[in-house]
C-alpha cells in the first residue's frame, strides 16, 4: 500500500466470552484481554503480512472491543490522501 501521507487502520475485536461468564448473564465483566496488547497483535501482522513500514500507519481511527459467540479480529486500512 503506498499512499503519499500514509495509512488510516480500523481495527475491531471480537473476543469470546469466558465460559464461566455465559451461564451469568447478569454480573458484569470485571476483567478483559488489554487492548493495547490486541492492538500490537494487530499492528505486527499488518507489518509483517502486507509489508506496510511502521511509519507509514499514520493514525488509527478506530479499536473496539466487543464480546461475540464467533470471535476474530476485523482489520480495514485505507489510505490517506
Amino acid at each position: 500500500m503506498n499512499t503519499p501521507l500514509g495509512v488510516k487502520a480500523e481495527v475491531a475485536f471480537y473476543v469470546q466470552a469466558p465460559k464461566s461468564q455465559k451461564e451469568i448473564k447478569n454480573i458484569m465483566r470485571t476483567t478483559a484481554p488489554d487492548i493495547d496488547n490486541l492492538l500490537k497483535a494487530a499492528m505486527d501482522s499488518i507489518f509483517k503480512g502486507l509489508k506496510v513500514k511502521d511509519s507509514r500507519i499514520t493514525m488509527v481511527s478506530m479499536a473496539k472491543f466487543q464480546e461475540m459467540d464467533h470471535p476474530r479480529t476485523e482489520i480495514v486500512l485505507r489510505g490517506i490522501e
